[in-house]
């Protein structure tokens, strides 16, 4: 019998920047500061996308209060 697990997407930090439309720089606070869940592979960040769109969702929900 075969597993298939679907995997989620990761984003390096200069992907989440480009989705965000921010710096690179910006984007690596905001996963340090644990706006955006993220987690260290090596001495690269990745970051899901569901947590870029999460974000992004919040953000939208902020602008419209």
């Amino acid at each position: 019998m075969v597993s298939i697990m679907a995997t989620e997407r990761e984003l390096t930090l200069v992907e989440v920047a480009a989705s965000l439309r921010v710096s690179e720089d910006t984007a690596r606070k905001l996963v340090i500061n644990g706006e955006i869940p993220g987690r260290k592979q090596g001495r690269q960040w990745r970051v899901r996308e569901v947590d870029v769109e999460a974000y992004k969702k919040r953000l939208r929900q902020k602008k419209e209060k």
